[in-house]
């Protein structure tokens, strides 16, 4: 083939039926080979018959009359070339490749279809395929800042000199915190879940995230998104208790006043106040959020199993967290322990602590009720005796509760009653 190519690059010139030159191929060395001898020299005429060829129209010149003027695709059919240039060839070649484009595009889109109809009937694929969307993306722009821009240094590695500075490091990374901290907050609000949950327990620990994470995972500590209207916590409270009317949300055969707006919500229910029609008693109904274990044992094994490549040292704790909620979706088993904390600890401290009274009769294991104990949040009240500690020893409020959070978060407790 090289040597065909090689032949082909030597061009002649021959003068067309205007007077104008053009280049003309010479004859190939397998024209001229032993297996045409009656070829060689035989004029054009016996050439162009014997091998099937049509001349180029322009006459010959005077100065070459013997030399015929080969098409160029002619001499590269004869030279066993003509294929590779085909553009008949090269329409076949396409034309054999369009079925397997299609098939290819067909089973992309049957693979996308059956992903979007899984997650329009299965909340639980929805969340974990609607996780990896999210967090794949980030996750791949955090490793290519840490592994490839912003490499970290080695010790006493002389090569890694010109590799960047601590601190250019931690001016790339909180570029990318500023950016992802807002989506992922978003993300957490919307999703709820285990989520949220995960978010509350790492905002108990300064060293788990970074300050920009940490300013907003701290407010859900009491700020936790409502995810159960009150007309929908109606129904599922009239459902559990057994009650009449359950569809329309009727549960004034055993609360005579319900309010739909929570006092509190969590990560896998909210509490609503309302009073007992029997005895009068103002009582608060913790209702779990319907279906709620079922998401949460989902996104569990979505963040364990993004764990075990992103962050192999957090494994252990998922596994812990895991544990942990075994019986955090069993109301009955609450209600139990308060109980059981009641009979030990009334009897000698009832006059300095309160602790409420569950109604067994009304509660399932996803609703309890109990007695609703009025006053502040215990944060609230940490919060108004810090600042009483700040004024008896002169100091800022503000600047005294910072330092004394601060304390408490790395296991330094320093507050101390002023009396």
């Amino acid at each position: 083939m090289i040597r065909r190519a090689q032949q082909f690059s030597k061009a002649r010139v021959q003068l067309g039926p205007s007077g104008q030159a053009r280049p003309v191929r010479p004859v190939p060395n397998n024209l001229r080979s032993s297996s045409f001898p009656t070829l060689q020299n035989a004029p054009c005429s016996s050439f162009s018959a014997a091998r099937g060829f049509s001349w180029a129209s322009s006459a010959p010149s005077s100065s070459s009359p013997s030399l015929p003027s080969f098409s160029r695709c002619q001499w590269r059919r004869e030279a066993g070339l003509y294929h590779s240039f085909s553009s008949t060839a090269l329409e076949g070649s396409k034309q054999a490749q369009k079925p397997k484009r299609r098939l290819f595009l067909k089973g992309v889109g049957a693979v996308l279809a059956f992903v979007g109809i899984a997650a329009a009937v299965d909340e639980g694929f929805r969340r974990c395929v609607q996780f990896w969307v999210l967090v794949l993306p980030m996750y791949g722009h955090y490793v290519y800042v840490d592994k490839i821009s912003h490499p970290k240094r080695k010790k006493d590695d002389p090569a890694d000199v010109a590799k960047p500075t601590e601190e250019e490091r931690s001016a790339a990374f909180e570029v990318l915190h500023q950016r992802y901290s807002p989506i992922i907050e978003r993300a957490t609000r919307d999703m709820r879940g285990f989520y949220l949950k995960a978010a509350q327990i790492c905002s108990m620990r300064d060293d788990f995230l970074p300050e920009t994470y940490l300013k907003w995972t701290r407010k859900l500590q009491n700020e936790a998104p409502v995810a159960v209207p009150g007309l929908e916590a109606r129904r599922y409270v009239a459902k559990q208790l057994g009650l009449k009317g359950s569809y329309d949300g009727d549960v004034s055969a055993v609360f005579s006043e319900w309010q739909d707006e929570p006092l509190g919500s969590a990560s896998i229910g909210q509490v609503f106040r309302a009073k007992l029609r029997e005895t009068g008693q103002d009582v608060a109904v913790k209702v779990q959020s319907p279906g709620i274990e079922h998401l949460f044992r989902l996104d569990i094994r979505t963040l364990k199993f993004f764990t075990s490549f992103a962050m192999p040292w957090a494994v252990e704790n998922m596994n812990a967290i895991e544990r942990m909620f075994e019986s955090e979706f069993d109301y009955m088993l609450e209600l139990k322990n308060m109980e059981a904390v009641r009979a030990v600890v009334l009897p000698s401290w009832g006059d300095r602590v309160k602790i409420p009274e569950p109604f067994r009769k009304y509660s399932t294991p996803r609703v309890l009720t109990m007695e609703l104990l009025q006053g502040e949040k215990l944060v609230d009240g940490v919060r108004r005796q810090l600042r009483r500690i700040a004024t008896v020893e002169g100091k800022d409020p503000v600047a005294y509760e910072e330092e004394q959070f601060e304390a408490l978060r790395n296991g330094h407790i320093k507050a101390r009653s002023p009396t």
